[in-house]
């Protein structure tokens, strides 16, 4: 009650990540990768002794996370044009 949901974030798990993100760029599309760094890697918590491996779920995401845009101003040719370059990109 008295509150309303912001989905400003759309992140999916992706194979070729990488791949993908230059083939959206280049197809004018803003994706991005958010959160490149796992927190536990963060500087502000080096003091903790974490190091890489102690988290390999964290690590394993890391390398596969994609964010789209996903914004209530968009209009539905828009999110459609997103959807089809990401099938396009697969073989779809």
């Amino acid at each position: 009650e008295n509150f309303r949901l912001v989905f400003h974030l759309y992140i999916v798990f992706a194979k070729d990540r990488d791949g993908l993100l230059n083939y959206c760029l280049e197809k004018g599309i803003d994706a991005k990768i958010h959160y490149p760094i796992p927190i536990y890697k963060q500087s502000a918590l080096r003091y903790l002794g974490y190091k890489t491996g102690d988290f390999p779920v964290t690590d394993a995401h890391v390398e596969k996370i994609i964010t789209f845009p996903c914004d209530q101003h968009l209009e539905q040719k828009q999110l459609d044009y997103i959807i089809d370059t990401v099938a396009e990109y697969y073989g779809h």
